[in-house]
């Protein structure tokens, strides 16, 4: 009851004007009445405050719709026995409220885990700069998910200072069911990241009913457009985030290109009688890998690197096939594969590559390379090889390009977008011959690789700095705009 009251205090404060002292249970009364008169944000603050965790649009409709039934001084015992079963279910019965204004971050992901991706080095190299700013608020999620929380020690540090050397740590956070909850209240809540399974539903809840903003970076629609090439939680836990999204302010995308798609998405809510969000795009930078030096001098063997995942729209297929096709024409080179394993089921490149490997091709394949490593690889390569299928923005491209070493990628979308500023050649990735010629062309041709070196050098990009400082000002200012 001590921790009830607590909280009841702490949500008083925002619901109830003038509030003054009162005993537990009419402090509660009072707020269940102000709250059923005065519209959604309320409820879904009272609705905290008596449970203790946050609600789904199902669990907060059913406080709503109590509190609309109950006969005036038994308010409070109604929301006192629909949000019961929630407190019981999460033991979030013991916690503390911090409401935050200002900007709330959600990390969960990138702060919980060393993995890392595009989408984790976003979220980290603008984390970063964000952090030296005051007002802002970095969060994860309880493990239930019924919680935000603020980051642990390491989190932060993993978030804000990561480093390859902590690319295999994962968090040390136990759940405290003394634990407080971070309550973003008149406050923008910014989702870098697609949320993890499990916890859309109260973040959907929050989009809708709490008065809070709520704005996205959209990387990709990948798990929709591309969904038969995906593990099948991955368009699960994609669809459950669109329902955030349906409600949310604002949806700041990678690319053009992206932003299209969600404002595909947004056309489809139309048809629901809801406006969705609004959606503006930023590019993102193309910045070299710290530890990245000068190009080397072309050499007598090359090297072509691809970059990326192995899955299949990635089409590492396709350069495995071509290279293939030139080494039977006698030219002398090395393909060089980095990045992560891919889904356990896709072994038509690992069975590929198996089988050039038996027959001696020089084609080698590493999973799980640290930032110097990478930096060494593209400033070692003649060229760099990234023929996506589909792509919400391409950072082998960008990566590539910022150390100077050209590029093969794609004709269409972000990659496009990218190559636009020059350093690459373009292709067709699902024409197979016309990647076989693009990359003898490459291989063959030393003024080609020359003059494509001097515009990836030449090119007048962004930086994260730059970059992070007009996130910062579209995230914060978007309000002004909506």
């Amino acid at each position: 009851m001590a921790r009830l009251e607590t909280r009841l205090k702490a949500a008083a404060a925002y619901i109830i004007p003038n509030v003054s002292e009162a005993p537990v249970a009419q402090l509660l009364e009072d707020c269940c009445t102000t709250a059923r008169d005065s519209g959604d944000a309320h409820v879904w603050l009272l609705f905290i405050a008596v449970s203790g965790a946050l609600p789904t649009e199902a669990e907060l409709q059913a406080l709503r719709r109590a509190l609309s039934l109950a006969p005036a001084g038994n308010l409070g015992a109604a929301a006192l026995r629909t949000c019961a079963p929630v407190a019981l279910a999460h033991h979030s019965q013991l916690r503390t409220l911090d409401l935050r204004s200002g900007l709330v971050s959600l990390v969960d992901f990138s702060a919980r885990h060393g993995f890392t991706s595009g989408v984790q080095r976003f979220t980290r190299e603008v984390s970063r700069r964000w952090s030296e700013r005051a007002n802002v608020t970095f969060v994860a999620f309880n493990d239930d998910p019924s919680a935000l929380r603020h980051l642990s020690a390491d989190e932060r540090m993993r978030l804000v200072d990561w480093s390859s050397e902590r690319a295999t740590e994962e968090s040390q956070h136990r759940d405290n069911p003394w634990g407080t909850v971070v309550v973003p209240w008149k406050a923008t809540l910014f989702l870098p990241e697609v949320p993890q399974y499990g916890q859309s539903p109260v973040l959907a809840a929050l989009a809708r009913f709490s008065g809070n903003r709520v704005v996205a970076f959209g990387h990709d629609m990948i798990p929709i457009a591309s969904a038969s090439e995906l593990r099948l939680d991955e368009p699960l836990r994609f669809g459950s985030y669109l329902t955030v999204l349906r409600h949310a302010t604002e949806v700041v995308a990678n690319s053009a290109t992206s932003a299209e798609e969600f404002r595909g998405y947004v056309g489809a809510l139309h048809a629901q009688g809801l406006e969705g969000p609004a959606v503006s795009h930023l590019l993102l930078p193309v910045e070299r890998l710290s530890g990245t030096a000068d190009q080397l001098p072309l050499s007598e063997r090359a090297m072509v690197l691809a970059v990326g995942s192995h899955e299949p729209r990635k089409n590492q297929i396709a350069l495995v096939y071509a290279a293939e096709q030139l080494w039977r024409e006698g030219l002398s080179f090395e393909l060089r594969l980095l990045g992560g394993r891919g889904p356990r089921n896709f072994t038509v490149l690992r069975d590929a590559i198996s089988a050039l490997q038996l027959a001696k091709r020089p084609i080698t394949v590493e999973n799980d390379v640290s930032d110097a490593e990478l930096a060494a690889a593209y400033r070692a390569a003649r060229f760099s090889a990234f023929i996506s299928l589909d792509e919400g923005y391409g950072l082998p491209v960008a990566e590539s390009l910022a150390s100077g070493t050209p590029v093969l990628t794609t004709n269409y979308g972000s990659t496009a977008e990218i190559a636009s500023g020059g350093g690459c050649v373009l292709v067709d990735p699902r024409d197979d011959e016309a990647i076989v010629d693009s990359l003898r062309r490459m291989l063959t041709d030393d003024r080609l690789i020359t003059q494509l070196r001097a515009e990836a050098l030449a090119r007048d990009d962004d930086t994260w700095d730059s970059f992070s400082q007009r996130l910062w000002e579209r995230v914060t200012l978007s309000e002004a705009r909506s």
